[in-house]
């Protein structure tokens, strides 16, 4: 059995590296930037199927999935029939949280370096993150995604917004927070940790024993 590590939306190795130190299995991280595709709209079935073929994914690993990470895993799922762990993730896009709700809009100012810059940086972080554990993960990632060529980070956006059809399978298990400014709480029942988006940065230990639940 391998753990096959997902990121979200800008995310990259580092959302994990609390984590793995708690994770007693065999782990594999998918790069996400390095599976993007900047020619044509990809949505998160479409990448699902992409990163099944590159990394050989099958139905003995299980996805554990951060945020966008998870909705990719769902499809992921849909396709293998893995186990699925959704931390601070969906299966409703209804449940992501945007700034602007018209996509045309959010993909052209992404384009043109409206969306996240400096100045978005410092207005979600002092109003979102101030004085909190996970501010330092929020401004690492958010710098993360001001770096990258804008393409990229459309291209990324487009994994969370371009429409689907409803996928009929669900997680094995949701991890969440009562307190995501990014993600709403499931409708279903969920393993309740700590902390906020980032738990599975700053609360490592107790989403690992949520992970647990499922795996021992």
């Amino acid at each position: 059995m391998r753990l096959i590590l997902i990121p979200g939306f800008g995310e990259d190795s580092q959302i994990f590296s609390k984590i793995l130190p708690f994770l007693d299995h065999p782990s594999l991280l998918i790069d996400l930037w390095d599976s993007l595709e900047t020619d044509r709209s990809m949505n998160a079935k479409a990448m699902a199927v992409k990163l099944i073929e590159k990394y050989g994914l099958r139905s003995t690993d299980v996805i554990i999935g951060h945020s966008m990470g998870g909705w990719i895993g769902l499809h992921i799922k849909e396709s293998i029939q893995c186990l699925l762990v959704q931390v601070s993730s969906w299966t409703d896009p209804a449940k992501v949280k945007l700034p602007i709700q018209n996509k045309s809009i959010l993909y052209w100012l992404t384009r043109n370096g409206w969306y996240i810059n400096r100045l978005t940086r410092s207005l979600v972080i002092h109003r979102y993150y101030k004085n909190l554990p996970s501010k330092g993960i929020m401004e690492y990632t958010l710098n993360h995604l001001i770096r990258q060529d804008k393409k990229q980070v459309e291209a990324q956006l487009k994994l969370i917004l371009e429409p689907l059809s409803p996928c009929l399978t669900e997680p094995d298990l949701r991890i969440h927070t009562q307190r995501d400014p990014i993600i709403g709480k499931p409708d279903q029942e969920f393993y309740l940790v700590p902390g906020d988006h980032f738990a599975i940065y700053t609360f490592p230990e107790e989403v690992a024993k949520g992970i647990g639940t499922l795996l021992f």
